[in-house]
């Protein structure tokens, strides 16, 4: 969608069965990139959407690979377009970089096989800002059947002063909605973003029109609800109640958010 990349990175070739259980594989890539890129874009380009359910990446610039959500680099789900970062902003890559990607294919009848590309777009000139992502999430709920609206709500506290570049969130097949909201130090409030309606099948980066700043000390809630019940069409089993998982029918709650420093290149700390 973005035009010919400048380094194109192929994961290994995966071989989805016709029936069975989800599957997660760790897929690794090795990058040999010239000293000083940095990323402006990414795009994410699956062999096989019939069977990927969604993928996390990781970058890593030495020996092991760091799996914290820090670390991120791209995420990829059902409609979700490519990372396209401000003017200046991006991540930067060692020349010995290396990606890891945690995949979740969901197998679908048919025996497929899948050979997922990464699409990697330079910047141009010394990166600006670095861009960093956190979340907002829980991983202790459980869903009663036959419940319409479920609320879940987890919380993160911001340790530094940012700027906010982008909000993911994400949910499985019960999600209902999401709202993720500001509260400064000096008491003040702020909906950053709303999805009253949200859409398994369509899972977006949104970005903001203006600039949002949060200084030191902001605290950042993700109110998220959850219909399981069998007025939601998209629900698999509205008999059962429902817990955190990484199967398309089991559920999670995550707010994802990317940010750059206000001060500086790169922000001091990441809790």
């Amino acid at each position: 969608q973005l035009g010919e990349p400048d380094y194109i990175v192929e994961l290994p070739e995966i071989h989805v069965e016709a029936e069975g259980p989800d599957t997660f594989p760790n897929l690794d890539a090795e990058l040999n990139l010239p000293e000083g890129t940095w990323l402006r874009a990414v795009e994410v380009r699956p062999g096989s959407r019939e069977v990927l359910h969604h993928l996390v990446s990781f970058v890593s610039t030495g020996s092991g690979v760091q799996t914290q959500i820090p670390d991120f680099l791209a995420v990829w789900a059902v409609g979700t377009p490519p990372q396209v970062y401000p003017d200046g902003m991006g991540r930067q890559l060692g020349a010995q970089a290396r990606i890891r990607t945690n995949m979740h294919y969901h197998t679908n009848g048919t025996a497929t096989t899948d050979k997922t590309r990464f699409g990697l777009y330079f910047g141009e000139g010394e990166l600006q800002k670095e861009v960093n992502g956190l979340f907002a999430g829980t991983l202790n709920f459980k869903i009663p059947a036959h419940t319409e609206n479920y609320a879940i709500t987890a919380r993160t506290v911001i340790d530094d002063d940012i700027q906010l570049v982008s909000f993911f969130p994400h949910m499985h097949t019960r999600g209902k909605s999401m709202k993720y909201t500001a509260t400064y130090p000096d008491g003040r409030s702020d909906v950053l973003l709303n999805v009253p309606s949200y859409d398994f099948n369509w899972q977006w980066f949104y970005y903001p029109d203006e600039p949002v700043i949060l200084p030191a000390g902001t605290i950042i809630d993700i109110d998220a609800t959850y219909d399981n019940s069998t007025n939601n069409p998209n629900n698999p089993d509205p008999t059962i109640d429902v817990t955190f998982g990484e199967s398309t029918y089991s559920e999670m709650m995550f707010g994802a958010f990317e940010f750059v420093p206000v001060e500086g290149v790169e922000p001091k700390s990441a809790n």
